[in-house]
């Protein structure tokens, strides 16, 4: 993943095959092999593996691009446009937004992911996010002890999920037998509960407020919906597992942001994302 100290190799002529080369590693979302990065140059541009290569080294050791570790022993370097730092931090940040994660989570998702970036690094990663406010520290679910991180504030839904989860396994139950017998506990000392149809109901109607026109599948900006409904005290876990609840009960579309990575961490942080990565920008009526 460092640059290299070696004398690169004397490319002349090249400058236009550097242009390419560079806006090709751009627009990728990782870090690519000689291979990968060749099978997206067309024409004249797809120079030899060799060239390729050299070029590459050429540009590393100018510190126009970097070199990152291989996957594997028997795989190859790869090189991207972005330094190992930023490529580490974004990883960190989009695995936290999907869920909380303990120490040990973290470092087994990223172990493939952060090849050469080892877990001593990884680990001081997450103390400068934590400094910079970027990654909350969430308490241990109920009879643990191990710490857990994440992008938002904790989420009750996943301390009571886990706690019918451990019920079940010390009693011999599913975690369906839990969920039945919670539900026969008396609710009347409970506050305003909001139910998920409620919460529902109250971003659909909030999604005609902000413009009529949604009435006829006009798309909506996730991010100025979530604004709005942020000054009536939603929180964001909230509105996030309302609007993909709404996706897969196929009552709203989503648009898909297609180039997340190249956001800055305020701006992905207004946007919505499932548990496959995918960030999303809009949503219409169906």
């Amino acid at each position: 993943m460092k640059m290299s100290s070696a004398t690169p190799h004397p490319l002349k002529d090249h400058a236009i095959e550097i242009e390419v080369v560079s806006k090709a590693l751009e627009g990728s979302a990782e870090p690519i092999t000689v291979k990968q990065l060749r099978d997206r140059l067309t024409g004249p541009y797809k120079l030899s593996a060799d060239t390729l290569s050299a070029l590459l080294e050429e540009l590393v050791f100018n510190g126009k691009i970097y070199r990152f570790a291989a996957k594997a022993p028997s795989k190859k370097p790869r090189y991207w446009s972005r330094s190992v730092e930023e490529y580490a931090r974004d990883a960190m940040l989009d695995l936290l937004a999907r869920r909380p994660q303990t120490e040990a989570e973290i470092l087994k998702a990223l172990k493939t992911k952060l090849t050469g970036y080892d877990e001593r690094r990884q680990m001081e990663l997450l103390k400068r996010l934590r400094r910079e406010k970027l990654v909350k520290i969430l308490p241990p679910f109920l009879g643990g002890r191990a710490t857990r991180f994440g992008r938002q504030p904790p989420d009750p839904c996943d301390y009571i999920q886990d706690a019918f989860k451990q019920s079940g396994k010390r009693l011999g139950l599913s975690s369906e037998e839990v969920l039945y017998a919670a539900r026969t506990l008396p609710v009347s000392q409970l506050k305003n509960p909001r139910s998920q149809k409620d919460l529902s109901d109250r971003l659909l109607a909030q999604i005609m407020r902000i413009k009529l026109a949604a009435a006829n599948g006009e798309l909506v900006p996730l991010d100025q919906l979530w604004r709005s409904l942020q000054k009536e005290g939603w929180d964001k876990a909230s509105f996030d597992r309302t609007v993909l609840n709404l996706a897969e009960e196929n009552r709203v579309s989503l648009q898909r942001h297609n180039f997340p990575h190249r956001l800055g961490d305020q701006e992905r942080a207004q946007l919505v994302a499932d548990e496959w990565n995918n960030y999303y920008i809009g949503i219409a009526l169906r």
